[in-house]
C-alpha cells in the first residue's frame, strides 16, 4: 500500500514552506528569482522532468542493465514467487530463514507506524534542524526525500494499476495478473510493492546525500527489512519488493545525481528591500 491521500496535500504544503515561510512584512526568497514559490515550483518541475524524461537519455550500456534487469525479474515471476512464498512465508521459522525473519520484524514495525506517518515525521524533524542549525544540505535533503516520495509514489500507484496482479494471500498463484484492469481492490494491487519504493526513495536519499557508513547501512538495513515484512507477511511476491526498491532507487538516484555538485551559497542572508526586511534561504 501507498501512502494514505490525505497526506499528500501535505507533502505539498511542506514543500511550499521550505523556501517561503512568510509573515507580516517578512520576505523569504530564492537567490535567483524575486518569487521563492515561482523558484520552488520551477526547481521541481524541472526535477519531475529530468527523472521523467531520463529513460530517453539512457546510454547503451543503461539499456543493456535495464534490459537484464527486466530478464530477472521475469525469471523471478516464473521461477522464484511461488518458492520463496512457500518457503518464507508459508513454512517460516527454519534455521537459514531466522536473520531475514528478525529483519522482517523490524520491517513489521515500520509497517504498523505507517510510511505516510514516518516520512511526515521525518521530513518535519530534517526541515526543523536544517533551519535551526542552519544547515544547507540537510534543506535540500528534504526536498529531494518529498520529491522522491511524490515522484516515486506516482509510478508505483500508476502501476500497480497497470499490472493488477494478486497478492499471495489470494492464492491465485505467482502468475495471475490483470493488465489494464486498474482495480482498486487491494487484493489485486501486488506489483509492485508500495512500502518497499517508498522506504527506498527515503533512504536512499539520506544515504546518497550524507554518504557515512553509519547512514547508510542503518538506512539500507531498515529498507530491506520493510521488503522481507511485506514477503512474510505475504502481502507481495519476492519481484513486487524487486521492483518496487528498484523504483525508489532510481528515481532517489537520478535525483540526487542530478543536483550532486552544484555549489551552494550562504543559506541564509538577510533581506532589506523598500519597506520590507526579511531573510533569504537558498536552495
Amino acid at each position: 500500500m501507498m501512502m494514505r491521500p490525505w497526506f499528500m496535500p501535505r507533502i505539498w504544503i511542506a514543500l511550499i514552506i521550505v523556501p517561503g515561510v512568510g509573515f507580516s512584512q517578512m520576505v523569504v526568497e530564492d537567490s535567483s528569482q524575486s518569487n521563492p514559490n515561482k523558484s520552488l515550483v520551477s526547481t521541481v518541475a524541472d526535477d519531475v522532468w529530468h527523472v521523467a524524461s531520463s529513460p530517453f537519455r539512457m546510454s547503451r550500456n543503461d539499456a543493456l542493465h535495464f534490459a537484464a534487469f527486466l530478464a530477472l525479474n521475469a525469471g523471478l515471476v516464473h521461477v522464484l514467487d511461488a518458492t520463496a512464498d512457500e518457503e518464507f512465508a508459508l513454512k517460516g521459522h527454519q534455521a537459514y530463514l531466522k536473520p531475514a525473519e528478525g529483519l522482517a520484524d523490524l520491517g513489521d514495525l515500520y509497517n504498523q507506524i505507517g510510511p505516510g506517518r514516518i516520512l511526515a515525521g521525518l521530513t518535519t524533524t530534517m526541515l526543523a534542524s536544517g533551519i535551526i542549525f542552519n544547515d544547507q544540505k540537510l534543506l535540500e535533503t528534504t526536498r529531494l526525500v518529498i520529491e522522491s516520495s511524490i515522484i516515486t509514489g506516482f509510478i508505483t500507484t500508476s502501476s500497480k494499476g497497470l499490472f493488477g496482479r494478486s497478492r499471495p494471500y489470494t492464492e491465485k498463484g505467482a502468475h495471475d495478473f490483470n493488465f489494464f484492469k486498474f482495480s482498486k481492490a487491494h487484493k489485486y494491487l501486488s506489483f509492485p510493492s508500495g512500502h518497499t519504493s517508498a522506504i527506498f526513495a527515503v533512504t536512499t536519499v539520506i544515504a546518497k546525500q550524507h554518504d557515512r557508513w553509519w547512514i547508510k547501512y542503518p538506512a539500507y538495513t531498515l529498507a530491506i527489512s520493510v521488503a522481507l515484512q511485506r514477503m512474510h507477511g505475504r502481502q507481495h511476491w519476492t519481484s513486487d519488493v524487486v521492483v518496487g526498491g528498484a523504483i525508489g532507487y532510481w528515481v532517489s538516484n537520478t535525483l540526487v545525481r542530478r543536483h550532486h555538485g552544484k555549489a551552494r551559497s550562504q543559506p541564509f542572508i538577510p533581506y532589506f528591500v523598500a519597506n520590507q526586511i526579511g531573510v533569504r534561504i537558498n536552495f
